[in-house]
């Protein structure tokens, strides 16, 4: 699912966030692999979507590519990205796969649920070519390949050039089935010989596909045909060590194949290729080779690459190990945070026993007024820099429509009226009393800006000839004293303070839903104050 949204996200020009991050964000949600998984994903990056049931007629109005469901038997139905080609329709599935059909046989089997998102013409693409290696390593084998033909190298170079680039591709599939990220090339790969995706990682995990301590038959591969590649590139081939390596390497190609069929019974189709292309590579030197000489220059440069790879790659795959292990604790920790029950529990270990409430004449309050509402009470201060992430957290909240949510201001403002603080929170109070919209829009512009100048000369200057609002600024100082509260921002959830110390405000949306059903099942059952 993942692919498919970021695929999604690249076709439409949309995201500066990192492919880590908004993979992170779908795979740790609670309810992951549903469609409200990706819907949350990029509202949290506030990436512009609509998920609706459209009817099929709609067909030519939507976008060029989206998300969306279409069946895939009489009872499953299957998540594909659609792009819409030259009057033909484009499936991708989740591995990979891409169908070419017509709009009627699409209609078919749509069922005419879809994500779709904003399309944003200005915004850089930060993981497209960078999250997929073996792209890069096509360019790569292009570019050696290009620049040997172009130097008229004989074409036993060439190919043994080619081999070495494949290798080296090969070896990073093996690696990424060891580390347990591998992706659907090489699955679709280490299928060919079995239905059993376990082929391929049995043999590569096994304990006889270590060769010595902390090196693997993927750090070799990787070491081996980096090595070579370079050497050819940079040295050429001279002499006899490409040979006597290559003379080398067979027993290792015997010994895999050994075990392979002996010891695990089980085959690896990479670790065949790769026994292949060292025979092959094997044969060609065979071909080339015409005496035993050992120049010292050309064997000294060319061991000296040979450790530097060496160094470079066992450094390397430990930083990439801890990257690995990094964003495996992040998920486990994102989908704990996630879990309704643990941040519930989180919660209530917050219970204010005794809350003092606002009066209903100096309540500010936005959003819902159903008395089912979930309310929520929100300690600021216009000049605290923290609030901006809680205002933004509530601003978020309020745009969820189907969220029965209100959100009650609590100004802690200092008793000096010059301040720039309690002129700020008087005006937006001023704009309180004549409209409501307004002086939300003025939130909205203070907590985007905080310009003091900018915002006066938009929403103007407190009214210091009237006491309008000092009363209301009095009671909130006042209450917060009552309530213990020193600083802002803080936020209370009916009569818990928000868990700050396990959650930041960002993730408040995440489980606003979740608290709302709860709270509403509590005062059913009178569990709290309706």
């Amino acid at each position: 699912m993942e692919k498919l949204l970021l695929e999604l996200l690249y076709r439409n020009r949309t995201s500066s966030v990192s492919e880590e991050e908004i993979k992170l964000q779908l795979i740790s949600h609670p309810e992951y692999p549903s469609l409200k998984s990706v819907t949350d994903t990029l509202d949290y990056f506030e990436i512009g979507n609509i998920a609706a049931k459209v009817p099929k007629d709609a067909l030519s109005d939507l976008p060029n590519s989206f998300l969306t469901l279409i069946k895939e038997t009489d009872r499953n139905e299957e998540l594909v990205l659609i792009s819409k080609k030259k009057g033909k329709i484009v499936l991708q599935n989740q591995r990979g796969e891409k169908l070419k059909i017509l709009p009627e046989a699409f209609l078919e089997i749509w069922t005419g649920t879809l994500i779709a998102v904003e399309k944003e013409e200005h915004k850089t693409i930060g993981f497209k070519l960078f999250g997929r290696p073996q792209l890069l390593l096509g360019v790569l084998a292009v570019l050696i390949l290009g620049g040997m033909a172009i130097a008229d190298m004989d074409i036993l170079t060439i190919v043994y050039t080619f081999l070495s680039c494949l290798g080296l591709t090969t070896s990073v599939f093996i690696i990424k089935t060891d580390v347990g990220t591998e992706d659907s090339i090489s699955k679709k790969i280490c299928n060919m010989l079995s239905s059993k995706p376990v082929g391929c990682s049995a043999v590569i995990s096994s304990k006889s596909s270590v060769l010595i301590k902390n090196i693997s038959l993927g750090d070799a591969s990787i070491i081996y045909f980096s090595s070579v590649l370079l050497t050819t590139v940079t040295l050429g081939i001279h002499g006899s060590l490409p040979f006597t390596i290559a003379i080398l390497s067979l027993p290792m190609v015997a010994y895999s194949i050994y075990v392979q069929a002996t010891q695990l019974k089980a085959w690896c189709v990479l670790c065949l290729i790769l026994s292949t292309i060292l025979v092959g590579q094997f044969t060609i030197l065979v071909l080339a080779h015409t005496n035993w000489q050992f120049p010292i220059a050309y064997t000294l440069k060319a061991l000296s690459l040979g450790l530097l790879i060496t160094l470079f790659w066992l450094s390397y795959k430990k930083h990439y190990l801890s990257t690995q292990k990094l964003f495996k604790t992040k998920k486990e920790y994102l989908g704990l945070k996630r879990n309704y029950t643990f941040f519930k529990n989180a919660l209530e270990q917050g219970k204010v026993k005794k809350l003092t409430k606002v009066e209903e004449h100096h309540s500010i309050t936005f959003g819902s007024t159903s008395p089912s509402r979930l309310q929520i009470t929100a300690y600021t201060n216009p000049l605290c820099g923290f609030c901006t992430e809680a205002f933004k957290a509530y601003h978020k909240i309020l745009n969820m429509p189907t969220i029965e949510v209100s959100v009650e201001l609590i100004f802690n403002t200092p008793q000096e009226i010059e301040n720039p603080s309690y002129q700020i929170s008087k005006r937006i109070l001023e704009l309180y009393k004549e409209d409501k919209l307004k002086a939300w829009e003025s939130l909205e512009s203070w907590f985007s800006n905080r310009d003091i100048g900018v915002w006066q000369e938009k929403f103007g200057p407190s009214n210091n000839n009237t006491f309008l609002g000092n009363e209301i600024l009095d009671a909130h100082r006042s209450l917060c004293k009552e309530n213990g509260i020193h600083h802002t921002p803080e936020t209370c959830i009916e009569d818990y303070k928000f868990p700050r110390k396990y959650y930041d405000y960002n993730d408040l949306h995440l489980l606003i839903e979740d608290m709302v059903a709860d709270f509403k099942i509590r005062r059913e059952h009178h569990l709290v104050p309706a």
